[in-house]
């Protein structure tokens, strides 16, 4: 059985093909994510809707930014498939008057919306002209095989780099070779092999580097993980001089949320552990962050070093977080962040706040509105400047249903339009799940028996205001699903596939 790891894998795979397509909350949940560090800069396929959702999905066709001066700076326009899937992205530039063609991405996908390519190109001389192309090939379950990049030079595409995986019968990635061509043939450039428990969790992570002919170790990474999934220690090591030597190690605790409450930090020295730096964190019974403290080991003892403290409101969105560093033996306020929601957890303003000559000077803040769907229509960026607010150069987010899914850089201000789509079959509710035990505490297994096929089967997790909190392909007919670190309340579980929809409530105690 499969346990699901709140998708940090995937989500570290997806930061090169689909950066234009940003998916994260705003700042209301306060938990801290741990990574892997081998997968930081692993590229992933860009499957933005998937296929058998059965639900409104925005996104938006048309974005106008300003310029410094207010006048009018870039366009963006998107166009879509049925499915919601991007089909062009388009930027163009205000000149004389006019929108002028500036860069154009084009992407096609198969018939499960994985991206099976990227094309870029440029507007010069009148005519759009090749820049690059990523090309993506899947395995039978939606698993990335390859990923190939190539340039256009004297009118024809040419080799660049290439990244070849492969994968376990759960899904899990055992090997991931990079490779650039160089004089005509693909020359080996970095390789990471991982290892996995029975229940998903990694086990490992080797890096080697293509030295003189022969793969070398470079890195390695090893994990342990508690009964419910959560990494207890992370140990970093160097190959040197044929042996592997430790270089650093972390250590985490949680409480029974899965919440992580402590991190030591040690550095290897003289053949031992020596303390580097702590931190510590503590949550409310929602499991929102409320503090975290971070110290240093400084003459064999523990030195403060900073703080974080935030506040939130009913509904789990933060409304403030102050910073403090420790100074002469005393918290010394840095800075302080403070959000306003609308009544449907829109963030409406964002203000930064810096602490000068013993009080709080206003530095920067984020303003936004949004339409009866939840789509952030406009945003603007101001700086304080002798005591008022002048519209200054920034970065603004686009928010959609309370997720960030793009954003906008040097500009003041930028006016969006969206546009739905209506994904996905129809929905069968008479196929209810079976689902046990429920109410659930740490695990949540499902029973899919019933099923004929489980070819491109998802399961998936929403709260009751449907926002998406977990995503896995399920490959076997029983799957165990962790939900140590959700909050108690009541959960909406589907699963869908190309010819079925099912779902069913459990409560998380």
């Amino acid at each position: 059985m499969k346990r699901i790891y709140v998708l940090l894998i995937a989500i570290c795979m997806m930061n090169i093909v689909n950066a234009q397509h940003k998916t994260h909350p705003i700042p209301n949940l306060g938990k801290e994510a741990i990574n892997y560090p081998l997968l930081d800069n692993i590229p992933n396929h860009a499957s933005l809707k998937q296929k058998a959702t059965n639900a409104i999905i925005w996104n938006y066709d048309t974005i106008v930014t300003f310029d410094i001066s207010n006048n009018l700076y870039k366009r963006i326009t998107q166009t879509f498939n049925n499915y919601g899937n991007v089909l062009t992205n388009k930027i163009e530039s205000w000149q004389n008057n006019a929108w002028v063609n500036y860069s154009k991405e084009t992407y096609t996908y198969n018939a499960n919306g994985k991206r099976l390519s990227t094309l870029s190109e440029q507007w010069q001389n009148n005519a759009w002209v090749n820049n690059t192309i990523y090309t993506f090939t899947y395995n039978a379950i939606g698993n990335l095989l390859s990923r190939l990049e190539e340039q256009w030079q004297n009118n024809a595409w040419v080799n660049g780099a290439k990244y070849t995986f492969t994968y376990d019968a759960n899904g899990n990635m055992l090997t991931s070779l990079y490779e650039n061509w160089q004089n005509n043939a693909w020359v080996n450039s970095n390789k990471s092999t991982l290892t996995f428990n029975a229940n998903g969790n990694m086990l490992t992570q080797i890096s080697e580097q293509w030295q003189n002919n022969a793969w070398v170790n470079s890195t390695k990474y090893t994990y342990t993980y508690d009964a419910n999934g959560n990494m207890l220690t992370e140990i970093f090591e160097n190959w040197q001089n044929n042996v592997w030597i430790n270089s650093g190690k972390s250590t985490y605790t949680y409480n029974s949320n899965g919440n992580k409450l402590t991190e030591l930090v040690e550095n290897w020295q003289n053949n031992a552990w020596i303390n580097s730096g702590k931190s510590t964190c503590t949550y409310n019974a929602n499991g929102n962050q409320l503090t975290y403290l971070s110290e240093q080991w400084q003459n064999n003892t523990w030195v403060y070093s900073g703080k974080s403290t935030s506040t939130y409101n009913a509904n789990g969105n933060r409304l403030t977080t102050l910073s403090e560093n420790w100074q002469n033996n005393a918290w010394v306020n840095i800075s302080k962040n403070t959000y306003t929601y609308n009544a449907y957890g829109n963030m409406l303003t964002y203000l930064y706040e810096s602490w000068q000559n013993n009080v709080w000077v206003n530095i920067s803040k984020n303003t936004y509105t949004y339409n009866a769907n939840g789509n952030s229509i406009t945003g603007k960026y101001e700086e304080w400047v002798n005591n008022n607010w002048v519209l200054s150069l920034g970065i603004l987010d686009i928010y959609s249903s309370n997720y960030i899914i793009n954003d906008v850089t040097y500009a003041i201000r930028y006016e969006a339009h969206f546009v739905s789509f209506t994904t996905g079959i129809t929905e069968n509710i008479n196929k209810p799940i079976n689902i046990y035990p429920n109410p659930a505490t740490s695990n949540l297994t499902i029973n899919l028996q019933q099923l004929t096929s489980l070819q491109n089967t998802i399961v998936s997790i929403y709260d009751i205001q449907g926002k998406l909190l977990l995503q896995q392909n399920i490959t076997q007919p029983q799957t165990e699903l962790n939900i140590a670190a959700l909050a108690k309340g009541i959960y909406i579980v589907k699963v869908t596939n190309d010819t079925n929809s099912m779902q069913s409530k459990f409560v998380k105690e």
